[in-house]
């Protein structure tokens, strides 16, 4: 599939989503000429974000039994798999502003981000289990140890304040530079399924199993594909491995990780 021309693969997407009117220009364009795996979807999930209505009725129609049925497999805290498709649509149709306009000057849908590297199911699937563990996270109580001072006056205590110095902390924003410029290079080497495999692993939204089995790997070549990513990944912060990692530091890598993790789609 990924081979066929642009003609094929669009009129196969054509047949795959007869009920979706869709120009080849528009789809060419947003194709972008960049391998796809699932070209048929990324006509589905495309005309969904240039908010083709018809796209989301074979959205709902089509894709959403199926994927409040594999919901309804998992454990998802208090959250039905009825609640989780509605709150996944809801965020997938609402405005992209970090898009360019369409032109008719509407804010493309966020569902514009799918770039076809999963299936649109095991898309969808995926950012309602990521739903489901953000929601659970900001619902579970913050807990932190209380003072008896506290729970006599109620007083409130402010965080310490920082005691770096001003040249401590300019080192440590170097060093995190440099550490953004080592991973970022990095992780434009790795294929678009070790991205994948290690984003999901970052955003702890699901194990590498099914991560891999979303992607059509066997556990074998999942566990292969994380090696060599991490391999790579030690490679380049063997520079790294002399200094003190404050942390500042650690943040920064957790950070760095989720902003290149953010967008796998």
């Amino acid at each position: 599939m990924p081979g066929s021309s642009l003609q094929e693969q669009f009129e196969i997407a054509k047949q795959r989503w007869p009920g979706v009117a869709w120009e080849r220009a528009a789809f060419e364009k947003h194709l972008d000429r960049e391998p796809c795996k699932n070209p048929e979807d990324l006509y589905l999930g495309g005309a969904a974000g240039h908010r083709i209505d018809q796209a989301w009725v074979v959205i709902e129609t089509e894709l959403g039994p199926a994927t409040k049925k594999v919901l309804s497999r998992h454990a998802l805290a208090d959250f039905s798999p009825d609640e989780l498709w509605s709150d996944t649509v809801g965020k997938l149709i609402a405005e992209d502003q970090k898009n360019q306009k369409l032109p008719d000057g509407r804010w493309p849908a966020y569902i514009i981000r799918y770039r076809g590297k999963i299936s649109l199911l095991n898309f969808l699937i995926l950012a309602a289990r990521r739903i489901a563990i953000q929601r659970n996270r900001r619902l579970k109580p913050t807990m932190r140890i209380a003072s008896d001072s506290d729970e006599d006056d109620g007083a409130r205590h402010e965080p310490a304040a920082a005691t770096d110095s001003p040249a401590q902390a300019a080192q440590e924003s170097e060093l995190i530079q440099r550490l953004e410029r080592a991973v970022a290079a990095v992780w434009a080497e790795l294929s678009s399924d070790q991205q994948f495999l290690l984003g999901t692993a970052a955003a702890g939204s699901m194990q590498q199993k099914e991560a891999g089995k979303l992607l059509g790997l066997s556990a074998f070549q999942a566990n292969r594909a994380v090696k060599d990513a991490r391999e790579k990944l030690e490679s380049a912060m063997s520079e790294f491995k002399d200094i003190e990692w404050t942390d500042g530091l650690r943040r920064a890598w957790v950070d760095l990780l989720r902003k290149l993790c953010q967008d796998l789609q």
